[in-house]
């Protein structure tokens, strides 16, 4: 996957699969998640996280079922793409990059 994409090794370890929304505590937990304001990807964008999560849904249900979480919170907005799906993309690469014999 990682030579697919041709997606570089991380300077820093990422180990991480997926950045969580921060937790929140009391009354503030009932309240819902801000809306994601970045801007929408083009079609090109849109295809290539496309392409990241059908390539690495095969490698987790194969390999390594710890990038699931992540990946289905990124396949599950994949359709109407924007620039902060693509940077979960990357991270999530990274960390296929960072543990490449995880079992």
């Amino acid at each position: 996957v990682i030579l697919r994409f041709e997606h570089k090794k991380p300077s820093k370890p990422q180990n991480c699969p997926f950045r969580p929304n921060p937790r929140k505590y009391g009354k503030d937990a009932q309240d819902p998640l801000p809306p994601d304001t970045s801007k929408p990807l083009d079609a090109d964008g849109i295809r290539k996280v496309q392409q990241v999560v059908g390539a690495l849904l095969f490698y987790a249900r194969a390999i390594d079922n710890t990038i699931l979480p992540g990946l289905s919170a990124i396949a599950s907005e994949q359709s109407q793409a924007t620039e902060l799906t693509l940077e979960r993309c990357q991270q999530l690469l990274d960390y296929c990059a960072t543990n490449p014999d995880a079992k």
